[in-house]
């Protein structure tokens, strides 16, 4: 096989491919101080690759110009990748311009979480009603004295609504 007269040296992969590049499917420009969705695809490894949710990461493209952390759906083309331009002026980004590597991510549902959760704060404390309400009085105790009544109420429900990130109840 012969390219423009020359002989073509054909090249072979050795072993599996492991990087999967977030690449700008078109030329864009991003304005000034400002942030935009911009087209991307994803390299696949194989043709027999089943894409799954990815996640591209944040970092800097070049001085002013970031990437914004974006999950990706399992399709490779026409993605949306959110860049910031925090410059004076106009960024151009080439088609082809690399945006960061694809990296596998997995979606909890509520019930793993939950058993995260439970399995993280098994052994740990557990507080009854009547311990909860000695906390809302001693967190109250604590807040300064020009509060209004409404923001006390505020965060006795901030206390009660998020109870579970500090320590699971009994039933």
């Amino acid at each position: 096989m012969c390219i423009n007269g020359q002989p073509a040296i054909t090249l072979s992969r050795c072993g599996y491919v492991k990087c999967r590049r977030v690449l700008v499917q078109e030329c864009q420009e991003i304005p000034a101080r400002c942030q935009q969705d911009v087209t991307a695809r994803v390299t696949l490894r194989s043709v027999r690759d089943q894409v799954k949710d990815v996640v591209v990461e944040s970092q800097q493209l070049r001085p002013g110009l970031y990437v914004g952390r974006t999950l990706l759906p399992p399709n490779h083309r026409d993605l949306k990748v959110c860049v910031a331009n925090t410059t004076n002026k106009p960024q151009v980004i080439p088609a082809g311009s690399y945006l960061g590597q694809a990296v596998p991510v997995t979606a909890m549902s509520d019930v793993e979480t939950d058993s995260i959760f439970r399995a993280a704060t098994f052994g740990g404390p557990t507080y009854s009603d009547e311990a909860l309400s000695e906390i809302i009085q001693s967190t109250l105790k604590h807040l300064p004295p020009d509060i209004t009544d409404d923001q006390r109420q505020q965060v006795i429900e901030l206390v009660q609504d998020y109870d579970s990130t500090f320590f699971s109840r009994n039933a």
